[in-house]
């Protein structure tokens, strides 16, 4: 299979050109390849060509059509002459020329995408093809999913060149097309969908670690992650599985990272946000919400195995979250990390959270527990919970608890969780 470069300066000519005078949503139609894809026709076929786009104006309805027919039967040879038509003085002539115009195009730009998802052996590649496929693969879904990216977003994807990273154009562009989204309102009476698969998946695969530095990663990766909520995403398609996973990986530490595991944790790719987990919990910028979020991910989907990487935050005082609810107190609730750290332990090591203390405690069908009822009403409740878990955690149950997973690396968790709608 070829892979057409976009650095080519004939090709940013032709995209500009489509854009500019054509105006057409698919600017890239004219398809991708180079200009040799199509041999140069005789000189009469091009006046020929001339001929039959005036004739689109002729004042026979039957001229006019015999025009177009020859117009369409000859593809790509007519639409120098068509471009040419778009600037005719004569009405009827410009707007036939531009109607035909993109019939053409568009013609010949299905054709292409259609022989890239079939693999024909001479079938050129879209654009960034290649970086696309070294994330997720060279297979007919992988194809298919990109060939209905390139049709929603061939312009951005075909104007890049990521083998050299996101440059500054394609970072304005996109940024645009994200914020134009945020701007947009929803109602329960504008139930629209702003985001679909294609979109999601452009913006995945744009914004993965390898095409950004670490100045632009922040910006990008806190309005992907904040456009969630304004689409219907299906993380379950296998492609874009692969590319949140992959996204997901890329990012560096800190904010971005602990969005990262989020999202993960929302798209239900449980084994890559088990993988963050850990790896956030030793990064010495985390903070309180993603020590938790990272806790409860590990409580929920990894092992004993995590138990003493959680217990390194016991001595953690800070304050995570404050809660107001005078039906249990009259005073802010403050909710320490320790607190939270601490039922994610009791939970993981399939013990009740309501032995240590923990009276509000709720379940959360999304995640784990609600974090504003992981609560402890003095010092001395929270005291007494941590005092009750070490001792705990040098009793003879605990020995053998911990030991028996270390006999066996990968094994069920012994606490009797399920990962019912988990995926990956």
């Amino acid at each position: 299979m070829v892979e057409f470069s976009a650095r080519g300066s004939k090709w940013q000519a032709v995209l500009r050109s489509v854009v500019v005078v054509v105006g057409l949503a698919g600017a890239t139609w004219y398809g991708w390849g180079s200009r040799g894809a199509w041999a140069e026709e005789p000189e009469s076929l091009e006046a020929q060509a001339l001929r039959y786009v005036r004739q689109l104006g002729a004042d026979s309805y039957r001229d006019r059509e015999a025009a177009a027919s020859w117009l369409v039967a000859h593809g790509t040879v007519a639409r120098d002459a068509l471009l040419t038509g778009l600037k005719m003085p004569d009405l009827e002539t410009r707007l036939r020329a531009h109607e035909l115009l993109e019939q053409i195009l568009h013609s010949g730009f299905e054709a292409r995408l259609r022989d890239f998802v079939a693999g024909k052996p001479q079938a050129d590649a879209p654009p960034n093809w290649k970086s696309f496929a070294a994330i997720v693969g060279d297979t007919t879904k992988a194809r298919a999913f990109y060939a209905a990216m390139f049709r929603k977003h061939a312009s951005l994807l075909a104007s890049c060149n990521l083998e050299e990273g996101l440059d500054e154009a394609t970072r304005k562009r996109l940024t645009e097309q994200l914020d134009k989204v945020r701007q947009q309102r929803f109602t329960p009476f504008n139930n629209r969908t702003a985001i679909d698969q294609a979109t999601a998946g452009t913006w995945f695969f744009l914004t993965h670690g390898k095409f950004l530095d670490a100045t632009s990663e922040v910006a990008f990766v806190a309005r992907v992650y904040s456009l969630q909520s304004y689409g219907k995403v299906d993380y379950k398609d296998p492609t874009l599985a692969k590319l949140v996973d992959a996204w997901a990986s890329s990012r560096r530490a800190g904010y971005t990272a602990g969005l990262a595991l989020e999202l993960c944790l929302q798209a239900r790719r449980m084994k890559t946000a088990v993988r963050l987990a850990r790896k956030a919990l030793g990064d010495s910028s985390i903070n309180g919400r993603q020590i938790y979020t990272a806790a409860m991910v590990l409580a929920r989907n990894g092992d004993l195995r995590d138990v003493p990487l959680l217990e390194q935050f016991l001595d953690d005082t800070d304050v995570m979250h404050t809660h107001h609810d005078r039906r249990i107190s009259s005073k802010p609730i403050q909710i320490r990390v320790q607190d939270a750290v601490l039922a994610m332990l009791v939970h993981l090591t399939g013990q009740k959270l309501s032995d240590y203390g923990y009276k509000h405690a709720r379940r959360d069908p999304k995640t784990l527990y609600y974090v504003y009822t992981l609560l402890f009403l003095s010092d001395k409740d929270r005291q007494a919970a941590l005092e009750k878990w070490t001792r705990w955690r040098k009793s003879d149950a605990a020995r053998k608890l911990l030991a028996s997973v270390e006999q066996k690396t990968g094994e069920a968790k012994p606490n009797g969780q399920t990962k019912d709608g988990d995926q990956n």
